[in-house]
């Protein structure tokens, strides 16, 4: 199996679909980016360079937090001219919080009024997914994917997996169970369930498919943490100019300092994510 290791970090709203916005236009996001073993060896290598003077002024500790604000401004500044130098790739992907909850319990939406829906697991799968197209584009079909984010906790990792279990079946071609309400002579409806499997040309197959999520703290998880950080920033300021606007897409993101590099639709135009479509905030 070919290993890729994709790192990734989140900034703002990641609770339950229960819970609506704290404020207009409240948004969630999660960036990272996704390389070869080998590869991500020699990012992490080179950003030891531009990162690791930074450790000296914390006494070994490193998060951006741990700095004077002009440092972190110029940690920043930095680690967009690591990703500008090195032409990395990256990606995100954000949900408005009200729109995630309105996809649960709002009127002609299709939710199953479904209280624990994580937007925070919902992110994941999106990034996950992601992840496995660009997997396939470079020919990969049996992947094992190595997952690296900051610390979280178990059951937050257990519904990272579980999120992403539905992709991998469809992505191996698994039989998967679903459900649709049928109408009975009594006027009642009644879940039904079966069992099916997913057959296209649209979408690829793998023949095998691992996935494994480590927590570190890492010269790579500083750089996805300010990955996601500075994606929400400009989000939110383009989402409060126009509200409810499309978030996938690189004309949201245009004034992004390397959105140029970003592995996301162009704009509307172009594609529109079915996330932004299912959870479109009204």
């Amino acid at each position: 199996m070919e290993k890729m290791i994709l790192v990734i970090d989140e900034s703002g709203a990641k609770g339950y679909a229960k819970t609506e916005e704290k404020y207009f236009g409240e948004i969630g996001v999660m960036a990272g980016f996704l390389y070869t073993e080998q590869e991500m060896l020699e990012i992490e290598g080179c950003l030891d360079i531009f990162l690791n003077p930074y450790k000296n002024d914390t006494n070994g500790k490193f998060h951006i937090t741990d700095l004077a604000s002009d440092a972190q401004m110029k940690l920043r500044d930095d680690i967009f001219h690591f990703i500008r130098k090195s032409k990395l790739q990256w990606f995100y992907h954000a949900l408005y919080s009200q729109g995630f909850h309105q996809s649960e319990f709002g009127k002609n939406r299709g939710g199953e009024n479904n209280s624990q829906a994580s937007l925070h697991a919902t992110l994941f799968k999106a990034m996950f997914c992601i992840s496995a197209m660009m997997s396939e584009l470079i020919g990969i079909k049996k992947l094992n994917l190595l997952v690296k984010t900051d610390n979280i906790d178990s059951g937050v990792i257990k519904k990272f997996h579980k999120s992403a279990e539905e992709i991998i079946d469809l992505l191996m071609r698994k039989e998967r169970n679903i459900f649709r309400h049928v109408r009975g002579e009594d006027g009642k409806y009644e879940k039904k369930f079966s069992r099916v499997t997913t057959k296209t040309d649209a979408i690829p197959t793998f023949e095998e498919i691992s996935l494994d999520i480590v927590c570190e703290n890492s010269n790579l998880t500083i750089l996805a943490d300010i990955l996601a950080n500075s994606v929400y920033h400009h989000l939110d300021k383009a989402q409060k100019e126009t509200p409810n606007i499309y978030l996938n897409n690189k004309e949201t993101l245009k004034n992004h300092p390397v959105i140029d590099l970003a592995f996301i639709p162009k704009s509307i135009d172009h594609v529109v994510p079915i996330t932004d479509i299912i959870y479109r905030r009204q």
